[in-house]
């Protein structure tokens, strides 16, 4: 069974999705790893930098771990300070997109076995990869070998 560090988040899953959008050139060269880690810990600092007080300051009843602070962040967006309401904004976005780019990768390869094995399974949370890992013997090539690559840069950006 394909297993998911214990600490990656969805966000981490679905950025290490993105990542392995075809085509991709620094894929093929083999640095995709490298700028996407690199990326994601700028990303992480300059978040941590503009709204670590907002944080302290409006989700201190929050226990950190599994998106919970950027839950609390995210329902009191109209109360951050303009520093930090910014780079909120911009990382949202950018997660957007990169989510966006990991569905459409993820359906090209894992849809004919996503509707075969976890059609009753609501989407969201991680349940349909959960399902897939459930039926990993049964799985096409394409989204076997698609699976193993996220198991693969999860690993790498999770140390």
């Amino acid at each position: 069974m394909i297993r998911f560090p214990a600490n990656a988040s969805i966000l981490t899953v679905m950025i290490a999705l993105a990542s392995l959008l075809p085509g991709s050139a620094a894929r093929a060269e083999g640095t995709e790893h490298s700028a996407t880690h690199s990326s994601m810990k700028e990303e992480r600092a300059k978040l941590k930098a503009a709204c670590e007080s907002d944080a302290k300051t409006l989700c201190a009843d929050v226990t950190p771990g599994e998106g919970r602070v950027a839950s609390c962040l995210d329902s009191k967006e109209n109360q951050l300070s303009p520093q930090c309401k910014t780079v909120w904004t911009d990382t949202k976005t950018k997660i957007s997109k990169a989510m966006d780019k990991a569905n459409v990768n993820f359906r090209k390869n894992c849809s004919t076995d996503a509707q075969k094995f976890c059609a009753d399974v609501p989407s969201g949370r991680g349940r349909i990869l959960d399902c897939l890992t459930q039926h990993e013997q049964s799985l096409s090539s394409s989204c076997t070998n698609f699976l193993s690559e996220i198991e693969k840069k999860l690993n790498q950006m999770m140390g």
